[in-house]
């Protein structure tokens, strides 16, 4: 068990160390709050990834609110693909997809309407997306190195942390992973159209 222990302890050490060198080159100032938010107001103006990011989140509110709008959330979802970005596809998250019926919350996955509650979790599906995207989801990616600095289990990726927080569940991780797989597939031919309300 004590070889256990500091195993992780070792593990949770190159995570800081690593976290520590990628931030190095920033100064106080540069990350502080209201730096950032000034980076993404000026920014925003110019970025092409930002303002396709800014547009799908503003398709998919007006969607949720009327779905005559569904059109719009449609071509913006179709840029958010196309741009090919996993960053974005990590800031959208669970907005890809997330939707209503019958005032019941959940997600439209290829036609089908997914509750909360049901069998297959879309949203750790959603979680493996950006890794499908071109994301590095191993130990050199920001969340889980994060993850395991912070005092969570140190996954070698986002998969083995899915895989095992699901473990308890016979069958659970192998539906996520169909999903994603499906979702990947998806999106990587800009079907928007899987993604949404039929």
């Amino acid at each position: 068990m004590a070889s256990e222990d500091s195993g992780e302890m070792l593990k949770r050490m190159k995570a800081t160390e690593f976290l520590r060198a990628r931030c190095a080159d920033f100064l106080p100032e540069e990350l502080s709050i209201s730096a950032i938010d000034n980076l993404l107001h000026s920014g925003s103006a110019g970025d092409f990834l930002l303002k396709t990011t800014d547009k799908y989140t503003k398709a998919f509110a007006d969607s949720l609110e009327d779905p005559a709008a569904k059109a719009d959330r449609k071509a913006a979802l179709e840029a958010v693909f196309q741009a090919g970005d996993p960053l974005v596809i990590e800031d959208l998250y669970l907005r890809l997809a997330l939707d209503s019926q019958n005032g019941k919350r959940g997600y439209f996955i290829d036609g089908k309407f997914h509750g909360l509650d049901s069998d297959v979790d879309v949203g750790w599906a959603l979680y493996l997306l950006p890794c499908g995207m071109g994301l590095r989801c191993d130990m050199q990616e920001f969340v889980t190195t994060t993850r395991c600095a912070a005092g969570w289990k140190c996954d070698a990726s986002r998969f083995e942390e899915v895989e095992q927080t699901l473990e308890a569940i016979p069958g659970a991780y192998e539906k996520v992973f169909a999903m994603y797989e499906s979702m990947r597939d998806a999106a990587l031919r800009a079907d928007a159209s899987f993604f949404l309300r039929p």
